[in-house]
């Protein structure tokens, strides 16, 4: 939140303050073409009770976990093989090209220059002290995400988890495309002016009026522009020397909710119940709408967007179809073995003599006294 907003300032005032250190690190990454690639979120634990059950690898973020949510050498490596690569591929083959890429990044402690090595196909640079000359996102892209998330945060104030995902996809091909123009002029042939954010901020300051409250009501222009410049504090030469030593990137969870939970999975019950409420949704709105015309086609929306979930349901349903009938059965005994009897002949319990017993086979009369 902005500086200047009553949450802020309340927060600012509660006894036993301490600066407020929830935070979370983005790894942007896009092309001159405008293109941006899943965008990687590193958080403070593994599993935050927000997305309890949820299944970390269906997120819409590349998502990854430090104990004080910093880009760490292993966390960076992890991002360049497990998101940026296969992005970067599926990019390209959609496109029909090779396989060849150009990655530019800050050169900071959490970047190593090992990755120049990583990958044939990938060529790493790490030019240092250019970032704010060089580094594209860093030309308006970056500014554009978190003016237009801030926008997102203030009209929805919930689901932030996926305002991230929602900020990157609105953002403009050409907007991203403009911010390389300073390093490769010849790709760009469509730029966007980047005063677009200017837009952005007159409708959060406008959100924030209709919110009201002190700090909202009036709210400016430069308060928005303060936001979304602040980088956060610089590192300390100790949180460096730290970062550098850190030997895993993950650490124990600060605030872990260390119940093991397990993703929940969508079941044909689930699913069903979920097209009911879609049906009685439809149906109140073609019972409602006045137009028909309208009501249709909001009905067919509904419809289209459910699609995937009727794939789901329509797989499910056939994997249950296709299961053998020898699943429904009772599972035959094990073949019995043999069983052997044997019968032990007893004498008289006047006979003492411990061999006076026989197995059924010995034809020999006993012995003993007698």
């Amino acid at each position: 939140m902005p500086k200047r907003t009553y949450i802020h300032k309340s927060a600012k005032q509660a006894p036993g303050f301490k600066p407020l250190k929830d935070r979370l690190t983005l790894v942007l990454c896009g092309n001159a073409a405008g293109h941006m690639i899943k965008p990687g979120v590193a958080y403070r634990t593994r599993n935050p009770r927000s997305l309890r059950n949820k299944n970390k690898d269906c997120l819409p973020e590349f998502w990854q976990h430090n104990k004080k949510a910093w880009m760490t050498v292993i966390l960076f490596t992890e991002w360049f093989n497990q998101c940026f690569i296969p992005e970067a591929k599926k990019y390209l083959e959609s496109k029909g090209m090779a396989f060849k890429v150009l990655l530019v990044i800050d050169n900071a402690p959490g970047h190593p220059q090992s990755l120049c090595f990583a990958n044939e196909n990938v060529e790493v640079k790490l030019p240092a002290n250019s970032t704010s000359l060089l580094q594209p996102l860093d030309q308006g892209a970056t500014k554009c995400i978190k003016a237009t998330y801030t926008r997102l945060v203030y009209g929805k104030l919930r689901d932030v988890i996926a305002l991230i995902a929602e900020a990157v996809h609105e953002i403009k091909p050409r907007t991203v495309s403009g911010c390389w123009k300073r390093l490769w002029r010849d790709a760009v042939s469509e730029c966007e002016d980047l005063g677009a954010i200017n837009e952005e901020v007159m409708d959060i300051v406008n959100i924030a009026k209709e919110l009201g409250g002190k700090g909202f009501s009036d709210m400016i222009e430069d308060d928005i522009r303060e936001h979304i410049e602040d980088c956060g504090e610089p590192f300390t030469n100790e949180e460096f020397e730290e970062l550098m030593q850190s030997p895993t990137g993950s650490d124990d969870d600060v605030m872990e909710d260390t119940e093991a939970q397990t993703p929940s999975d969508w079941t044909l019950q689930k699913l069903a119940s979920i097209f009911r409420q879609a049906q009685v949704l439809k149906d109140m709105i073609v019972e409602y709408d006045p137009s028909m015309e309208r009501g249709i086609m909001v009905t067919r929306g509904i419809t289209v967007s459910l699609k995937p979930l009727q794939d789901l349901f329509d797989e499910a349903k056939k994997r249950e179809r296709q299961l053998p009938i020898t699943m429904f059965l009772s599972k035959a005994p094990a073949a019995a073995e043999p069983i052997i009897l044997r019968r032990e002949v007893s004498l008289p319990t006047s006979s003492r003599n411990p061999r006076t017993r026989r197995s059924p086979g010995d034809l020999r009369p006993p012995t003993g006294s007698g």
